[in-house]
C-alpha cells in the first residue's frame, strides 16, 4: 500500500483559503465517479432483471401464503435455509405480478450488504426521478420517498438480506400502492414488526418433490423411474433436487441410477457432509453427494477437467455476483491454464448443471454460485489449495482494480468480492504473508467518500493483524498507517497526530530511523503538524527528510517529490510566495523530465506553483496556468478524481481576483455538485468548498453597493 501523500493544505487552513486540500498529491483515492446527464425518469410500466426462473417450477403449497400474506401487510419476510427456494419463490411471485400487471414497478435488489444495496437504491432513484443526485445515501432516501408518495403500484424484492442491521432506515415503506418482499437466513425478532410478516419456508411437500423432478425429466423417457424414492433421499430440497435432475438427463440414465450413485458415494463424503451445517442434520451428506455428482460431470464434458477449477474459484467470491474476468485475470488464468473461451465454455457447463448461472450480459457480476455450492466446493479443498487459492485470487481482483476508479460499479463489485473472499478464506489471505488487497479494498472504500467505513473496517483488519502476526509486524503496522491518513481526512487531528506519533516510535525502535517506512512516518506527522499551525517545524523536517532520502541506499524519487512539495509549502508561508515558486520550479525542474509530465506528482507540483503566483500578485497569469493544469489532469486523472476537482477549486479562488467574487462563487457551486458525486458531504474538500462559497456570496457586492 503507498504510504504517502498529505493530508489537507496549510494556506487553507492558516490564511482561511479553502480551495482545497492541495497536499493530497500522489494519492489515488479512486471512487471517481461519472454521471449522465439528468434524463427523463423511467416510464412506467418498468422491472429490473431478476434470476432466471428455474427450470419446471412449481408452484408451491407456499406461494398461496405468499400472497395471502402479501393481502394482510405491506412487507412479507421469507425466512429458511440455504437452498430451499426462497429467491424462487421470490421469482415466481414478481413474474406473476409483472405478468398480471399488479404492479407498474417491480425491483429486484440485493440486499447482502448495506453500502451495496444504498448503490441500488441510488441507481434506481436517479431511474425513477431522472436524476443522479450527488449523495447515494440522500439518493437512496429519495427513492424510499418516491416509494411512499407515488401513486403507481410497485414490488420490491430484497433478496439475501444478510444482517437486519442493514436495513435499518432503509426498508422500504408501508404503502397502499406498495409491497416488500425480502429473502433471507435469519430468524431475527427484528424482522418483525408492525406491518411485516415473517413466513417460514419449508421443503417441498412429497408431492411438490415428485412433481418437479417429473416435470424436468418429461422429455427423457423413463428417467422419472424412482423419482419419489430420490426425493425422499434428497429432503425433497429444491436445490438438490435441480441438480439431480440435471444429472440424470445429461448421462440419460433414470433417477434409479442416481439413488444408487448417491446411496453409494455417502460413505465417502460423510465428513464432508457433516461440515455443511447450514443444511438440516438428516439432509447434510445428500447435498454433498449431489454437489459432488454434478462437478464431476461437468469436468467430463469439454474443456474435460476444467469445471471443477473454475467452480473452486468462484466458491471464494461473492455469491451474488462476481466478475468473469477474474477467472481470466493473470494469476488465476495461469493456475486454470486455460484460455478465455475454455473458461466460458466450462462456466456454460456449469450453468447447465445448475451448478451456478451465469449472465454475460450482467457487467462485472456475470457469475452466481449459491452459498451452498460454494460451501460444499471449499470444503473439498485440499490443505495445499485452502492455503494457495485465495491468495491467488486476491492477486486477480488486484489486477482488475483500475488505477483511477471511473466506474463505480465496478469498483463496488471488487470491494465486495474482496470482503467475501476474505470472509471465505480466512487466515489463508494472512499466511505466510498478508494480502495487500486487503487494505487496498479499504483504502478504495474510503476514496469513493466513505471513510468512516473504511475506518470501521480497518479496525477489524488491526485486530486480526495483532492476532495473527503480532502487534509490529510490517503489515500490522501498515494498517496503523492508513487509519491515521483516514482518521486526519475525517478531521479527527488528535487522534491521528497520537497514532502517528506511536507508529513512529514503533518504527524508529523496529527499523531504525533511516528505514523507509520510519521516513514515510515522520514525514506524514509533520505534514500534519504543518497543516494544522507547526509550519517551522514541519519545514525543518522537511528539508532533513528530502537529504535522507537522496542519500539513501535506495532513493526514491516520488518520495523526494513529496518531501521537496511539503517544503516548497512551509518556505511560502515563512519567507513568501516568491519563494515557494522558486523551489516549485526547480522542483519541475529537476524532476519532471524523469518522471514525465502525466505523473500525478508532478501535475499537482505544477498546481501548486500557479497557486502561489497567484499569492505573488499574478492573478493572471497563474490563472492560464491552472486552466493547463486542469485540462491536463482531466485528462490523465479524470475531471472527479480529487487532485482534478481541489486544483478547480484553486482555480476558483483566483478568478475571484480576475473576475471577482460572484463569478468565483458560481464556478465554486458547479465544483461542489462534483465533489459530492465522488465524497460524502462531511468531507474536508465538501466543507471547505461551501464555506467558500458561503463567503464569496458575502463579499460580492450588492446592487446597492456598486
Amino acid at each position: 500500500m503507498a504510504e504517502s501523500g498529505g493530508r489537507g493544505n496549510p494556506v487553507n487552513i492558516v490564511r482561511g483559503d479553502v480551495h482545497g486540500t492541495l497536499l493530497q498529491v500522489g494519492e489515488l483515492h479512486g471512487g471517481v465517479h461519472l454521471h449522465q446527464r439528468p434524463r427523463a425518469p423511467l416510464a412506467l410500466p418498468g422491472r429490473s432483471t431478476w434470476p432466471p426462473r428455474a427450470g419446471a417450477l412449481q408452484e408451491r403449497s407456499v406461494g398461496a401464503e405468499l400472497v395471502e400474506a402479501l393481502g394482510a401487510a405491506h412487507t412479507v419476510v421469507l425466512s429458511g435455509m440455504g437452498g430451499i427456494g426462497k429467491s424462487q419463490l421470490a421469482v415466481w411471485l414478481a413474474e406473476r405480478v409483472w405478468a398480471a400487471g399488479d404492479a407498474e414497478l417491480v425491483l429486484w435488489l440485493t440486499a447482502s450488504s448495506r453500502s451495496g444495496l444504498v448503490w441500488e437504491y441510488a441507481r434506481w432513484a436517479a431511474a425513477v426521478t431522472g436524476v443522479d443526485d450527488r449523495d447515494p445515501e440522500v439518493a437512496a432516501r429519495k427513492l424510499l420517498d418516491w416509494l411512499a408518495s407515488t401513486p403507481a403500484r410497485w414490488l420490491i424484492v430484497l433478496d439475501d438480506l444478510r444482517s437486519p442491521r442493514d436495513l435499518v432506515k432503509l426498508w422500504p415503506p408501508g404503502s397502499a400502492t406498495g409491497r416488500v418482499v425480502v429473502t433471507t437466513r435469519r430468524r431475527d425478532a427484528a424482522l418483525r414488526s408492525a406491518g411485516r410478516r415473517v413466513l417460514h419456508v419449508d421443503a417441498f411437500t412429497p408431492e411438490e418433490s415428485e412433481s418437479y423432478v417429473t416435470a424436468c425429466l418429461a422429455d427423457t423417457p423413463n428417467a422419472a423411474e424412482g423419482a419419489a424414492e430420490l426425493a425422499a433421499e434428497l429432503g425433497h430440497l429444491p436445490l438438490a433436487l435441480a441438480q439431480a435432475a440435471a444429472v440424470v438427463v445429461e448421462q440419460e440414465q433414470t433417477c434409479a441410477w442416481y439413488l444408487a450413485e448417491l446411496r453409494d458415494r455417502r460413505r465417502t463424503l460423510a465428513a464432508l457432509a457433516r461440515d455443511l451445517d447450514m443444511l438440516p442434520d438428516d439432509q447434510e451428506h445428500t447435498v454433498a453427494a449431489v454437489w459432488s455428482l454434478s462437478v464431476e460431470q461437468a469436468d467430463r464434458t469439454e474443456p474435460v477437467g476444467l469445471a471443477g477449477a473454475v467452480l473452486a474459484v468462484l466458491a471464494l467470491l461473492d455469491p451474488n455476483g462476481a466478475p468473469e474476468a477474474v477467472l481470466t485475470a493473470e494469476p488465476v488464468a495461469a493456475r486454470l491454464d486455460a484460455d478465455a473461451d475454455r473458461v466460458r465454455q466450462a462456466l456454460r457447463n456449469l450453468h447447465k448443471l445448475n451448478l451456478l448461472t451465469h449472465t454475460p450480459d450482467d457487467a462485472h457480476t456475470e457469475v452466481r454460485v449459491h452459498v451452498l455450492v460454494q460451501r460444499a466446493t471449499r470444503d473439498r479443498y485440499t490443505t495445499s489449495v485452502a492455503a494457495e487459492l485465495p491468495q491467488t485470487v486476491a492477486t486477480a481482483l488486484m489486477t482488475l482494480w483500475p488505477p483511477v476508479e471511473r466506474d463505480i460499479g465496478l469498483a463496488n463489485v471488487l470491494r465486495r468480492n474482496t470482503a467475501a473472499l476474505h470472509s471465505a478464506a480466512g487466515r489463508a489471505l494472512w499466511r505466510p504473508e498478508p494480502h495487500p488487497v486487503l487494505v487496498f479494498a479499504e483504502n478504495s472504500l474510503a476514496s469513493s467518500g466513505q471513510p468512516a467505513a473504511a475506518l470501521d473496517h480497518l479496525a477489524e483488519l488491526r485486530a486480526i493483524a495483532v492476532d495473527t502476526l503480532g502487534p509490529e509486524h510490517p503489515y500490522a503496522l501498515a494498517i496503523r498507517f492508513a487509519i491515521a491518513q483516514w482518521r486526519a481526512e475525517i478531521g479527527d487531528v488528535r487522534a491521528a497526530e497520537a497514532e502517528y506519533e506511536s507508529l513512529l516510535s514503533t518504527r524508529q525502535r523496529l527499523f531504525g530511523a533511516d528505514h523507509p517506512d520510519t521516513l514515510t512516518t515522520r514525514a506524514a506527522l509533520a505534514r500534519l503538524r504543518g497543516c494544522t499551525g507547526d509550519v517551522v517545524g514541519a519545514l525543518a523536517v522537511s528539508e532533513d527528510l528530502v537529504a535522507q532520502w537522496r542519500h539513501a541506499a535506495e532513493p526514491d524519487d516520488l518520495q523526494v517529490v513529496l518531501l521537496r512539495t511539503d517544503r516548497a509549502t512551509w518556505l511560502g508561508l515563512t519567507e513568501g510566495p516568491a519563494r515557494a515558486v522558486a523551489e516549485f520550479d526547480a522542483l519541475l525542474e529537476d524532476h519532471g523530465p524523469a518522471l514525465g509530465p502525466d505523473n500525478p506528482l508532478i501535475l499537482a507540483a505544477r498546481g501548486h506553483c500557479a497557486l502561489w503566483q497567484s499569492m505573488s500578485g499574478d492573478a493572471t497569469g497563474a490563472a492560464s496556468a491552472m486552466e493547463r493544469v486542469i485540462e491536463d489532469q482531466t485528462a490523465v486523472l479524470g475531471p472527479f478524481h480529487p487532485q482534478t476537482l481541489a486544483m478547480r477549486g484553486s482555480f476558483a479562488h483566483v478568478r475571484a481576483v480576475t473576475h471577482g467574487p460572484a463569478r468565483a462563487a458560481n464556478e465554486l457551486e458547479a465544483l461542489l455538485e462534483d465533489q459530492l458525486r465522488v465524497f460524502d458531504t462531511d468531507h474536508q474538500q465538501v466543507r471547505n468548498t461551501r464555506h467558500s462559497i458561503t463567503l464569496l456570496r458575502d463579499s460580492a457586492p450588492t446592487p446597492e453597493t456598486r
